[in-house]
């Protein structure tokens, strides 16, 4: 019957994605940004999907399982610099990618309205772009593929091959609309059942004994440096949405900026509403779980949904959140895809074929990497995420300003912030036993690296900003 009930939900959520073919305009615009035609609710709620996915419902309920009610501190930081980034760049960002008819990000950064084309920082943020969304995409396969292992014992390897597949799919059917239409109705579907489940568990909780938790586990107010460190990185990681291609490209498929508006009202209102939930039901799940010796955390909730739901509510859960990672994945494939459409296919409009072959080509490598790499899909999504954000935030904000910059001025600033945050993360194997070791292991433990080298990049943008455009122009 569970069985049963997962494929029944998820052959429905692959049918709404298929059905986007009926709109399909079979050309690189349509396939890409869905022709910018797109209402804004609709592309809100795929926006705030994609952003979050598995990190959201397998990776934070796990690290709030893990560490207990500091999470909500991470959550409202996190979210105030989501807004942040967001109310800076948003409006600027719909009009510039019309006017310049930008497809991916680094495009229209290399391209902003109007001015000459800084070819060679493209082709850089290209490279950026498919090397960081390959490792993101590849932890959406091994999320899907973890939470079925945990219900069903499915070997991995297949699970993952077969996410794959379902994501060239959704590719061929519809492009980034297929992945749109998927995402909206998986984000509606999952805030019901997780509401449902955190009810369900809040009526399921007994006595609780502390003594089975970690010190501080129920501590809504922790010492002022572990509030201030966890909030600050928070920011910092919110602030770097800005830098993500695949929810940028969400924003390009608006029909126009005066829709900005309506998108953030849409993404808050789901995002604010889906975080209270999961820490919810993270702490939950450590109350009402067996603790087994080697539990793995980021199967936290699966296993919550086994124990509390009837067959067809954990079919359901488990198809959403398999439903999510393959969307999600689809997205930063196709983002991928954008890149380097924007940068090598010199007949983009024309050569649509090109286009598919090199979503097929990303879809082997993040295949490949998902099949290899065995880090936690939390750690796996926040190093994609934070190498992608201090390589393009700063930039992109300053722009959204109207700060103005040379080409090597431009990827000055993105390469070095680069370079600074893996080398700050890579201390302790770079010089262990040293201060600069020590250093870097407790900026990594409040997730600090982030929010310090984009201290650092920011300093450069503002240091770096050329005031006359003309001249600009001119010395470009």
């Amino acid at each position: 019957m569970l069985l049963a009930s997962f494929v029944f939900f998820m052959a429905g959520f692959a049918v709404i994605g298929c059905l986007s073919i009926i709109k399909s305009q079979k050309n690189s615009a349509d396939y890409l940004v869905a022709g910018r035609s797109l209402p804004p609710w609709l592309a809100g709620l795929s926006a705030v999907a994609t952003n979050n996915s598995g990190f959201m419902f397998i990776g934070m309920i796990g690290y709030t399982y893990s560490s207990g009610l500091i999470t909500a501190w991470f959550m409202i930081g996190w979210i105030l610099g989501d807004y942040i980034g967001l109310r800076s760049i948003l409006q600027p960002v719909v009009q510039a990618s019309h006017e310049d008819d930008s497809r991916s990000l680094g495009s229209m950064m290399s391209h902003w309205v109007g001015r000459k084309r800084f070819k060679n920082f493209g082709i850089i943020s290209a490279l950026i772009t498919v090397i960081f969304l390959s490792v993101y995409a590849a932890a959406q396969f091994k999320a899907g593929s973890k939470s079925l292992d945990a219900i069903f014992g499915l070997d991995k390897t297949a699970t993952i091959l077969i996410s794959a597949g379902l994501v060239l799919l959704y590719c061929f059917s519809g492009g980034i609309r297929a992945s749109i239409w998927t995402d909206a109705a998986q984000s509606v579907v999952m805030i019901i059942g997780m509401a449902l489940l955190m009810i369900i568990g809040l009526f399921n909780i007994g006595p609780v004994e502390t003594a089975h938790f970690p010190e501080n586990y129920f501590s809504i107010v922790p010492g002022f440096k572990d509030l201030l460190f966890t909030v600050l990185g928070a920011i910092g990681g919110g602030l770097m949405v800005t830098g993500q291609p695949q929810v940028v490209s969400r924003f390009f498929t608006l029909r126009s900026a005066e829709d900005a508006r309506k998108l953030r009202f849409y993404y808050y209102l789901w995002f604010i509403s889906f975080y209270v939930i999961t820490v919810t039901v993270g702490v939950i799940c450590r109350m009402l779980l067996k603790q087994a010796q080697n539990f793995d955390a980021e199967m936290a909730l699966p296993r919550l949904a086994l124990q509390l739901l009837p067959d067809v509510g954990v079919g359901l859960i488990l198809a959403a959140i398999f439903a999510a990672t393959i969307s999600t994945a689809d997205s930063l494939i196709l983002a991928c895809t954008a890149a380097i459409d924007e940068e090598f296919n010199k007949k983009k409009n024309e050569s649509f074929v090109v286009t598919k072959m090199t979503t097929i080509t990303i879809l082997v490598i993040s295949t490949g990497i998902a099949l290899w790499d065995q880090k936690s899909i939390f750690n796996m999504v926040l190093d994609a995420w934070a190498m992608l954000g201090v390589s393009f935030t700063p930039l992109l904000v300053c722009r959204c300003f109207k700060k103005i910059y040379s080409e090597k001025a431009a990827t000055l600033i993105s390469l070095s912030a680069l370079v600074i945050f893996i080398v700050i993360s890579k201390m302790a194997s770079i010089a262990p036993g040293t201060q600069l070791a020590a250093m870097s292991s407790f900026l990594k433990s409040y997730y600090m690296v982030p929010f310090v080298t984009l201290a650092y990049a920011f300093t450069l943008c503002l240091l770096f900003n050329t005031k006359n455009q003309s001249e600009t122009l001119v010395n470009d």
